[in-house]
């Protein structure tokens, strides 16, 4: 006895499937009359935005980095810290002191940058 075989769904057509959840849920969340349908759509076109609003400035990347540097350099920034916090209650990051300084140091001229750089002792290569 031979059984009848089906033709193969052709490829570019896409098999026919439940309802996701998203559409199931998105459905569920319309208005149930015309009026309240208006009301939702009335509210969103109240809303104005400014050009200036609508375009959000782009966050800048940060990088992970790690650093080697002498204790008393380290011990420096904690007491930095300690200094901030106990002078007007600013809590601060040692990332974000030494970004703080970074802006400093950028403003300065050349030639204190190379005087602060001779004075600083080498530090171990890597890890």
């Amino acid at each position: 006895m031979q059984t009848k075989r089906l033709p193969k769904a052709d490829a570019t057509e896409p098999a026919p499937s439940a309802p996701s959840k998203r559409t199931r849920a998105s459905a569920a969340k319309k208005p149930a009359s015309a009026d309240a349908s208006k009301e939702v759509l009335a509210g969103k076109e109240s809303k104005s935005v400014s050009p200036a609003e609508a375009v959000k400035p782009k966050r800048a990347k940060f990088k992970k980095y790690t650093h080697t540097m002498p204790e008393n350099e380290h011990d420096a920034i904690l007491e930095l810290k300690q200094k901030l916090k106990d002078g007007d209650g600013t809590k601060a990051k040692k990332s974000a002191l030494i970004r703080a300084a970074m802006r400093v140091f950028v403003a300065m001229p050349i030639t204190k940058i190379k005087a602060a750089l001779n004075g600083l002792e080498d530090a171990a290569p890597g890890k």
